[in-house]
């Protein structure tokens, strides 16, 4: 990652674009463990389709990821306003933002690990309200020190998961300020997770964004930032949804998450290559 963002700053962009097939697929021949979880992932999602078309897929995966990082460190390099019409294509569902937010609890946008989710920061920036990013902490400080920088670039506070009550305590106070609180939804890190159906098959989400939208009554905004052709990207806004207060907690929750997953699995079909998620996602 590192070595990447050092060709972007200090390589031309058309040789960094122009080399970044090779060494995505040189990174892709070790992977081999890798490779199998996207075949079978992909098996699942289009059951139907021949062993060309996976394997197409298989490669796209790799080689979008390796765009999508150096579009990132690229947009890091710029001035915001340039970044956002450098990378920024359509918008759609912008105005669902100040819709939800009408309610005054805030709003929780749920993303996943599709398209440039970090990139989309480039979006959010455009909304002038409040946003907190919920991230995972790294492993390498390098690496974590890159993150934070883009996210703080994207004009977002940062707020790492995992620090139980604190972190709860941290977002709801957030959106009750009238914020927005940006998470990802599809991979679970913890034992706090519920089970939903994703292509017919049972998949483990995790539980925290459902349940901080139960707490706060924020409704949930389902975001995606995708990769188009001509290195632009659309941003999209779904229709917010809530999690009932009505009906007890788990089936609230597990009601809420499938919800989510209707809305994820129309734009997983759409981009198959861009979601990256390396390991079997489907429960046996």
């Amino acid at each position: 990652m590192r070595a990447i963002g050092w060709s972007c700053n200090h390589l031309p962009s058309w040789f960094v674009y122009g080399t970044a097939p090779m060494w995505s697929e040189l990174f892709r021949s070790y992977a081999r463990k890798e490779q199998r979880a996207l075949r079978a992932n992909h098996r699942i999602m289009f059951p139907h389709a021949g062993n060309a078309y996976i394997n197409r897929l298989n490669h796209e995966a790799f080689s979008k990821y390796a765009t999508i990082i150096i579009d990132r460190f690229r947009a890091l390099a710029m001035p915001p306003e340039r970044a956002r019409a450098t990378f920024v294509g359509q918008l759609t569902g912008v105005e669902r933002v100040d819709q939800a937010l009408s309610h005054g609890h805030g709003v929780i946008m749920i993303a996943a690990h599709l398209g440039a989710f970090e990139l989309g920061g480039l979006l959010f920036s455009r909304l002038d309200h409040p946003l907190v990013m919920v991230a995972q902490s790294e492993d390498d400080p390098g690496l974590q020190l890159i993150r934070q920088t883009q996210r703080q670039q994207s004009g977002a506070m940062e707020v790492i998961s995992g620090q139980g009550p604190a972190t709860v305590l941290k977002l709801r106070r957030a959106l009750l300020a009238g914020g927005i609180t940006a998470l990802l939804g599809d991979r679970a890190f913890d034992a706090n997770t519920v089970r939903v159906r994703l292509f017919g098959k049972e998949v483990t989400f995790p539980a925290g964004p459902f349940l901080l939208a139960l707490l706060s009554q924020a409704p949930l905004l389902p975001t995606f930032f995708v990769a188009q052709r001509g290195g632009k990207y659309l941003g999209a806004l779904e229709e917010p949804f809530w999690v009932s207060p009505d009906l007890p907690r788990e089936l609230a929750i597990r009601k809420a998450a499938q919800r989510w997953a209707v809305v994820l699995e129309r734009y997983l079909q759409r981009y198959p290559s861009q979601w990256f998620n390396y390991y079997p996602f489907f429960i046996n």
